[in-house]
């Protein structure tokens, strides 16, 4: 006959039997009960108060891991070698349950008891404390600019819901509702929610006896990766990465399984995420595997995608931890790759962390704050296109529990609302207020730390993305300007309003408008050279030779300095000002100053230079005299300079062209009509000198382009030189006449013809667009008075 003892330990024995056979399929719900019945038996003994608190934070029942871990420690074989770890477990179902002050005491306490011991879990429980220590400080600190909204239970189940993604109206999600027929497992399959449906994809997607489950698109939308999964046990899955291509009418084509070397046997390849980086320049897969060659457990990877084609898979080393790095996607608009971390800096269980590839890496990644993250598992994150709605899985207080009165298990599925901004920066010049192109406006962080800049040559606005829950600055600055700072922060946020900030610039160079006038009449005098010095640094020197159809420059000068001015012109004496910028207002940018040429020495017109057409004056003509005047000739040579430009430029294209063009138009204006208007001004001052009695001479030379023969071009030369001596004779209504028939006035002729040439100058009759109207052609044919002698 048995006694009461034996059938109670009878039946203890069967129940801790029938607890391990569960945790050997790995079936933690399970085992936590049958645990628990086994311990009404002997409710102190510490091996059952263990075996209770690993079961239960396997299956998630993280209150009653804490629970059994807290008994444990009342027990007086709490320090048996066995339970070495139970410390740091209690702490880590404390810190995911938030309790991080009670969480720190004990991961504490478990280093104090294993100081110097060889247990891998100490380095993890030092962690563990920093984290804490953040964790702590950014609870505190987290400013909700996240509205989180559970979905209701048309999504949400007690099961595991999870792996959200959308596109256009289409939500797409998984879940663990289902059951596999042949070993009553749980199955997880993929859910379309619109506006016709909330129901699995049918079984040309989805299969009973394996989990289909993580869809993603392409960024194309031509194509979906998914994981296929089959079970190992109750609770381990193996995945591997299939596609269907998209068809025309949005149904999908037949499974492909993704080759090797992604998917790899013998390990899970899961979670796949799409997208084109920027920073790569090549379409990515990224995935989750076990496979050797990682960080930790499960690792982050990526490969190039190249239509049907894979490259070799890369572990993302610069983001994985030594612990679980899972779910990546990547967000193709702002270039930021999402993923959740069990290993990471964060609040407690799988946090949510961004990174983008920036500089031939992944940066560090940065954990999103409270409420997205929270101390429970936050994982699955997703965003829609434009940022601002995302979608996660978490098991967070308020989700579904498959076991309420356990308070286990599983994730819901939640909506995330983001109060996503944009700065807005406007520059403008403080003292026109008008806007100010080509400035740089860039982004600190209050810390100081700089988050992004911008440089744009053709406006004046910038378009910042920023995070709610910050203190920034922001800079805007240009070469010659001082900067102008704003501060604002967004831990205030209503809403997704944009913020506006507008910047005003003030010059720390002065624009100086230079303008000259003939002394004599006050009338504007074009033409003129005009030099600036710095006094302080006479090598900072800007000149600038005025063309003739201006009489004003505006130079950038600096303020705080002293300037000196003098502007010069062939005839006419130099005119000298001085400026001090160091009382110039800094609101004022512009100051003016006058200069007034009166008229100068003779002399100061040479050399004068004057152009003809090819072969004029006397065309054809063997003579060295013509009865032509210069004026006559310059008249009809000037009106030829659109045929000049079109002959010479007529087999050019593009900027080739414009720039031959702007050649030849300068050619004209600031040499071939320029020479006419100073040799008109030098005889107005000739007439002057030989009225006040002196004698003059001056030299006059004649030159041609090589394209004729030498003995033709001696004549031509003096055929140009003859008119320049008949304009003499008519000059000022005949005054200069008298005085070139009396000897007053003598004239040297000299014909250097083509002599004088340089020897890249095109001579070739087959040639007519170089050897005529090209400039270097055109600036042989010419008269130059070179030189002059007078007494009085």
């Amino acid at each position: 006959m048995l006694t009461v003892g034996s059938v109670s330990s009878q039946t203890k024995k069967q129940y801790l039997k029938a607890a391990e056979k569960n945790l050997a399929a790995k079936d933690y719900k399970s085992a936590m009960v049958n645990y628990q019945i086994a311990s009404e038996f002997d409710p102190g003994d510490p091996d059952i108060l263990f075996n209770i608190a690993e079961a239960a934070r396997k299956f998630h029942a993280y209150t009653k891991a804490e629970q059994y871990y807290a008994l444990l420690q009342l027990s007086d074989k709490k320090n048996d070698p066995k339970y070495k770890d139970a410390l740091f477990q209690l702490a880590e179902v404390q810190t995911i349950q938030g309790k991080y002050s009670e969480a720190q005491d004990n991961y504490n306490l478990f280093l104090s008891n294993n100081d110097g011991t060889d247990n891998p879990n100490v380095a993890i429980a030092r962690q563990r404390l920093e984290s804490l220590q953040w964790a702590m400080k950014n609870v505190a600190d987290s400013v909700e600019f996240y509205k989180i909204e559970q979905l209701g239970s048309d999504v949400n189940t007690p099961y595991n819901d999870f792996a959200p993604y959308e596109k256009s109206d289409s939500f797409f999600y998984a879940s663990n509702r289902y059951t596999n027929p042949d070993n009553q497992w749980l199955v997880g399959k993929t859910l379309l929610k619109d506006e016709s449906k909330n129901d699995a994809l049918g079984n040309d997607f989805n299969q009973d006896t394996k989990h289909n489950v993580n869809m993603t698109y392409t960024p194309d939308g031509k194509r979906v990766y998914y994981s296929n999964c089959s079970n190992l046990n109750f609770s381990e899955i193996r995945c591997e990465l299939y596609y269907r291509d998209v068809k025309e009418d949005g149904t999908f084509g037949p499974p492909v399984r993704v080759p090797e070397p992604v998917n790899m046997q013998g390990y899970t390849t899961t979670q796949p995420s799409v997208g084109y980086v920027n920073g790569l320049g090549k379409t990515v897969l990224f995935f989750v595997s076990d496979r050797p060659g990682g960080a930790g457990k499960d690792d982050i990877w990526m490969s190039e995608i190249n239509g049907n084609t894979f490259g070799t898979p890369v572990n993302l080393k610069d983001i994985n931890s030594s612990e679980s790095d899972v779910t990546p996607f990547f967000h193709q608009s702002s270039q930021i790759l999402y993923f959740s971390s069990f290993g990471q800096k964060g609040f407690g269980g799988y946090d949510i962390y961004k990174t983008n590839y920036e500089s031939g890496k992944w940066v560090q990644p940065e954990p999103e704050p409270a409420p997205l993250n929270s101390s429970y598992n936050d994982l699955y994150f997703v965003l829609n296109q434009s940022g601002k709605t995302g979608y996660f899985a978490s098991n967070r207080i308020g989700s579904m529990y498959l076991d309420p009165s356990e308070e286990a298990c599983c994730n819901d599925i939640y909506k995330v609302d983001v109060l996503k901004v944009n700065l807005l920066a406007y520059v403008f010049d403080a003292s026109t207020r008008d806007s100010l192109p080509g400035a740089k406006v860039t982004l600190f962080k209050k810390d100081g730390n700089e988050l992004a800049s911008q440089q744009i040559d053709t406006r004046s606005s910038y378009l910042f993305g920023l995070d709610p829950g910050y203190e920034y600055m922001a800079v805007a600055s240009k070469p010659g300007y001082y900067p102008d700072t704003v501060y604002f922060s967004t831990k205030d946020l209503k809403d997704n309003s944009d913020i506006v900030k507008l910047f005003y610039l003030k010059s720390k160079s002065l624009e100086l408008d230079v303008l000259t006038f003939r002394k004599a009449n006050n009338q504007p005098l074009n033409g003129t050279t005009i030099r600036i010095v710095d006094t302080n640094d006479p090598s900072k020197e800007q000149v600038i030779q005025l063309t003739e159809l201006t009489n004003r420059h505006l130079f950038s000068i600096d303020r705080g300095k002293k300037y000196m001015i003098i502007a010069t012109k062939k005839g006419y004496a130099p005119d000298t000002a001085y400026i001090n910028t160091t009382d110039i207002p800094d609101d004022l940018n512009k100051i003016e100053k006058k200069l007034f040429l009166g008229k100068g020495n003779l002399e100061d017109y040479l050399p004068i230079e004057l152009f003809f057409d090819n072969d004029e004056p006397g065309r054809r003509s063997r003579a060295v005299t013509t009865t032509k005047t210069f004026p006559e000739t310059f008249s009809s040579y000037y009106n030829k300079k659109w045929l000049y430009r079109d002959k010479y430029t007529q087999p050019l294209n593009g900027d080739e062209k414009t720039q031959a063009e702007k050649i030849m138009n300068n050619f004209f204006e600031n040499r071939v009509k320029k020479g006419n208007d100073d040799l008109i001004e030098f005889t107005d001052a000739l007439v002057e000198v030989l009225g006040r009695g002196e004698e003059v001479q001056i030299v006059i030379q004649g030159f041609t382009s090589p394209l004729a023969s030498t003995s033709y071009n001696e004549k031509l030369g003096m055929r140009r030189v003859s008119s320049v001596i008949n304009y003499l004779k008519t000059a000022s209504r005949g005054a200069i006449a008298p005085y070139l028939k009396n000897g007053k006035l003598k004239v040297t002729q000299v014909s250097f013809g083509e002599t004088k040439s340089p020897a890249d100058v095109v001579s070739s009759y087959s040639d007519l667009r170089n050897s005529v109207y090209s400039v270097s052609a055109s600036k042989e044919r010419r008269v130059e008075i070179v030189d002059l002698n007078r007494k009085k």
